[in-house]
């Protein structure tokens, strides 16, 4: 298998891998923020010549975690013609997730009132007022938030990630056009994106 880079950068806690010759090598920043620097400085290990393939959180997420890591991902493509697997952050965690339960939703606080919401099953993300009580619900970003309900957290990492890309082969969608990678964001930029994609309603 070719080297393949895979970045998460859709939380305030950046991680990064890289498979390489059978081996998996991974590295969680722990920080909030320095994504960059995080980044450069665990990719100045490798010979980035060799990398095939890049993998990276497209979101829902973070504004400036998000166009941090995209920004990164295609300065590595973008001269060496590597292509892109943009995945979408609820769908990797919600395949990881149904193999352990099976009624969930997952979710995350958008900007003002509500949340992105998603229950197992579900064709596209919704935003709501309320969460569903009747379901277990599970965050990979509870932010700064107090909330008055139940839920658990799930670490979004590079694994996770390439365990998706593993599983769902051809259904995956890898390209060179870069122009066309958007980033979902969590907050008002990301509603505008998702409607005009025709995804929330």
């Amino acid at each position: 298998m070719p080297e393949i880079l895979v970045i998460e950068s859709a939380t305030k806690y950046a991680s990064i891998g890289i498979f390489s010759s059978s081996e998996f090598i991974v590295s969680n920043s722990g920080k909030e923020g320095e994504h960059s620097v995080f980044f450069f400085g665990f990719i100045e290990r490798f010979n980035l010549d060799k990398i095939k393939k890049i993998i990276i959180t497209i979101g829902p997420g973070r504004f400036t975690s998000l166009r941090v890591g995209l920004s990164f991902a295609l300065g590595i493509a973008i001269p060496r013609n590597i292509g892109i697997i943009p995945l979408n952050t609820f769908e990797v965690l919600e395949n990881n997730l149904m193999k352990k339960y099976e009624n969930f939703g997952i979710f995350l606080k958008k900007g003002g009132e509500g949340f992105l919401f998603k229950k197992r099953g579900d064709s596209g993300i919704k935003i709501v007022k309320e969460l569903p009580q009747d379901l277990k619900l599970f965050t990979f970003e509870p932010s700064n938030f107090d909330f008055d309900f139940e839920f658990d957290i799930v670490i979004l990492d590079p694994i996770m990630m390439f365990d998706y890309y593993l599983e769902k082969g051809e259904e995956i969608i890898e390209t060179v056009e870069y122009e066309k990678i958007k980033p979902l964001y969590s907050f008002l930029p990301y509603e505008k994106s998702l409607i005009e994609k025709g995804k929330i309603w």
